[in-house]
């Protein structure tokens, strides 16, 4: 059995790439983020599990055409702790993550841009590492919107996507319930996703525990 303490993370710690406007609109999870690079237009937010059979035949998984390697992922990881502003993100999470990204048709040519925008980013050894990503990155046009579904990704588990290319609308494309209960969203609002246990039997009757206001 996993211990609910073992892989919480460190919300309180790391620079963040303007959380507060790119989770405006999250908790409900029923529109886009307002906040972000590119503002993505009001959808009904219908939920879909990916594992869920009848969901499916409307991800259509694409195997990736580059080298997910060792590299690949740290880079992936240490772009991710930038971007949400958590340090020490679960790696094992991190792998599951990694490979929805790179696998969803939508998305997956877009990984190894995002990832060698990182890097030369990184190489450019800027004084500011954020400040630099949000320029370099999160206002690009092209691998912007591809690092808002990252951080859509960590912090509610789903990606804001059409569930096919004939939809007019995007929804939000689930993983598995232990992604959705592990979300970054949860322990930011002093919370538990919804319709889930969120603790071992009466952890109620304890009021929860203070948190560094963001």
């Amino acid at each position: 059995m996993r211990k609910d303490t073992q892989d919480k993370p460190n919300i309180a710690t790391g620079a963040s790439i303007d959380r507060r406007g790119l989770l405006r609109g999250v908790a409900a999870a029923s529109a886009a983020v307002s906040g972000g690079v590119v503002p993505l237009a009001v959808a009904r937010a219908e939920i879909w599990e990916e594992g869920d059979q009848q969901c499916r035949p409307l991800i259509q998984e694409k195997a990736p055409d580059y080298d997910v390697n060792d590299a690949f992922l740290l880079d992936f990881m240490n772009l991710s702790e930038t971007l949400t502003g958590v340090k020490s993100l679960d790696r094992q999470l991190g792998v599951q993550y990694l490979e929805r990204y790179a696998r969803n048709p939508d998305l997956t040519a877009l990984l190894p841009q995002l990832i060698q925008r990182y890097r030369d980013v990184v190489a450019s050894k800027p004084d500011d590492l954020v400040k630099a990503v949000q320029q370099k990155v999160m206002q690009d046009t092209t691998v912007g919107p591809a690092a808002e579904q990252l951080i859509y990704l960590w912090y509610i588990s789903a990606f804001f996507l059409p569930i096919d290319h004939a939809a007019a609308s995007r929804n939000w494309l689930y993983g598995t319930p232990e992604q959705y209960e592990r979300s970054l969203l949860w322990p930011l609002v002093r919370g538990h996703a919804p319709m889930t246990r969120g603790g071992e039997y009466g952890y109620w009757a304890s009021p929860p525990p203070p948190t560094t206001t963001i």
